[in-house]
């Protein structure tokens, strides 16, 4: 009896002798429907991963370039104005994509029936007029017995197709999110430059102003402005000046020599680091402790004036 060659059916007189002279060639046809199967699966992955791909490019495509210094107020408005994102908002599958899924699962589904295993068998040798309905049909049943438990395998794998383009699409749609938010802090940070150069000019604007009115009010009278403050501030204590420093480095010490025109009761010692106000008590930078060593923190002694 002739053994099976893949090409046509064969006919036989003793069922079991024909599958067991045929068996490998029948392991073979299955693998090879098999193989087919898993060719249109993966073309329909390829579509689903090419589709997300040429979307993603536009989104990226779509979103303003990352942020960078300028020195103009105007120019870092003009780019926050236009950090905006421009590409498209949700991606859907080209129609084709869809009709190679639904094929891919067809096909996967045939593969655990007879008549499905027929269907593709008389697809692949179409126009083969000595490949007879009959052949057709034992080739069917000897793939079957041939692919093992492969038919469940592909119907499994392919099925996953819905969720595999379902979860393409929730990263789509995550890279559209992070373009916005990338655009956003973009046209945020310009904002935030802008206000910042323009605070600096203010500011800028508003001390040449006042030095330029200080300069026509010293031209105008003569007079330094800070001696005008001075002036007008009239005398105030100074305790760094006060203190006790005679004979380091020459400068006046009130507080041991006694102030002049101010508060002359007060008194003070030489390196003592304290003011005397003849009564026992005596001031400190920090307070004043009187004669019963009582501590009042923060009272300081009456104007004496700045030393000469």
């Amino acid at each position: 009896m002739p053994t099976y060659t893949g090409q046509r059916g064969t006919g036989f007189t003793s069922l079991k002798q024909y599958l067991g002279l045929n068996e490998d060639g029948a392991r073979r046809l299955g693998e090879s429907l098999y193989e087919d199967v898993n060719s249109a699966g993966q073309r329909a992955t390829d579509a689903i991963n090419r589709g997300r791909s040429d979307f993603e490019a536009k989104v990226a495509a779509g979103t303003p370039d990352a942020f960078e210094e300028v020195e103009s107020a105007d120019e870092a408005t003009k780019r926050a104005e236009a950090a905006k994102y421009g590409g498209p908002d949700a991606w859907e599958p080209s129609s084709s994509t869809y009709q190679q899924i639904q094929d891919a699962q067809a096909r996967s589904r045939a593969l655990g029936s007879d008549a499905g295993r027929a269907a593709l068998l008389s697809e692949r040798t179409a126009g083969n007029a000595g490949y007879t309905p009959g052949s057709v049909g034992l080739d069917s049943f000897l793939a079957g017995r041939g692919m093992g438990d492969k038919a469940q395998q592909s119907r499994s794998q392919w099925a996953g197709l819905n969720d595999y383009l379902g979860l393409q699409r929730g990263q789509a749609a995550d890279a559209v999110n992070k373009a916005k938010a990338s655009a956003d802090a973009t046209s945020g940070q310009y904002s935030a430059l802008a206000k910042g150069i323009k605070d600096k000019e203010v500011v800028a604007a508003a001390q040449a102003a006042q030095a330029e009115q200080q300069r026509k009010y010293e031209q105008s009278t003569g007079k330094k402005v800070e001696e005008v403050r001075r002036e007008a501030a009239g005398p105030s204590y100074d305790y760094e000046e006060m203190k006790g420093r005679n004979g380091n480095g020459g400068r006046r010490d009130p507080m041991y020599d006694g102030p002049v025109g101010y508060a002359p009761h007060l008194t003070g010692r030489s390196g003592d680091n304290r003011l005397y106000d003849g009564s026992g008590g005596y001031y400190t930078p920090d307070g004043y402790t009187d004669s019963s060593g009582n501590f009042r923190p923060g009272v300081k002694p009456p104007s004496m004036g700045r030393a000469p």
